[in-house]
């Protein structure tokens, strides 16, 4: 039998501070069904929070703990909407105390700076909370497995909603080979092949991937045959320094590396049926 997780023993721990990560311990060990729990009761949590009871410092710490806990819970946009609107309203407040404290007669200067302080700070606050993506994306690297465990708490894509599903392959598709930098390429590549199998995807799914792939292996090509034009250079044999040509070749074995593993993910893609 599975050790309870760490979640039960103090399941009402984010409660008293909104940071999550004193709550669930090791949440990377937790199981999907586990997750879920969690993550539908701190959003429930977030639904029911009361910003405008808390001092400035109370409340600062809140929406510090609560932004991080986001990180590891992996909250999308509309699920924290709420706490948008709240910081909103609790701006809205400040701001109408801070008009009524300038035209107080008994102002008190140590209070105004106070409120004014904790109002600047809810504004970036919201910034940030504005910042969290609308839905779950493995534009990074490519790993449609880890958005599947993290974002929707799945154990496989077949456990997602049909529209989640949608959503995943529509954003798959709209990939770009060129988004990601030389060095990263080969890495999110081999995740790029395994995505496609995991979201199910057929051939012509993947073509538009597959083209962008040849045309990147081609503009890869042009790139190293102007390297060993130089390189072969016999017209001007003193025009390159030793560091030079030692730079030169570096970049051409790089680029050599970078195509053979490109091709070999395009083969991969073009076996997907």
């Amino acid at each position: 039998m599975p050790p309870v997780p760490s979640y039960y023993a103090s399941s009402t721990s984010f409660k008293s501070n909104g940071r999550i990560a004193d709550t669930l311990g090791q949440w990377y060990r937790l199981q999907p069904p586990d997750r879920l729990e969690l993550y539908e009761s701190y959003n429930k949590f977030i639904k029911n929070f009361n910003l405008g009871k808390l001092s400035p410092s109370e409340g600062n710490q809140f929406l510090w703990n609560i932004r991080e806990s986001n990180n590891i819970l992996k909250l999308k946009k509309p699920l924290v909407e709420p706490m948008i609107k709240k910081i909103s309203e609790q701006i809205e407040t400040l701001n109408k105390e801070l008009a009524k404290m300038k035209k107080s007669k008994t102002f008190d200067e140590n209070k105004y700076r106070e409120t004014k302080m904790y109002s600047d700070e809810l504004k970036e606050w919201k910034k940030s909370y504005e910042q969290i993506p609308e839905h779950a994306s493995f534009m990074v690297n490519g790993d449609v497995t880890k958005s599947l465990k993290e974002w929707y708490s799945a154990g496989k894509f077949e456990d997602l909603k049909e529209q989640d599903r949608q959503y995943l392959i529509a954003e798959y598709k709209s990939q770009l080979v060129n988004d990601y930098t030389s060095s990263w390429a080969p890495r999110v590549m081999h995740n790029i092949v395994n995505s496609a199998k995991t979201l199910k995807l057929s051939t012509s799914d993947v073509e538009p991937l597959i083209d962008q792939l040849s045309a990147r292996i081609k503009a890869i090509d042009k790139i190293m045959d102007k390297i060993k034009a130089k390189l072969t250079d016999t017209t001007r044999p003193e025009s390159l320094t030793d560091s030079q040509k030692k730079s030169m070749k570096f970049d051409y074995f790089e680029l050599e590396h970078q195509n053979i593993v490109l091709s070999n993910r395009q083969r991969d893609l073009q076996q997907i049926k």
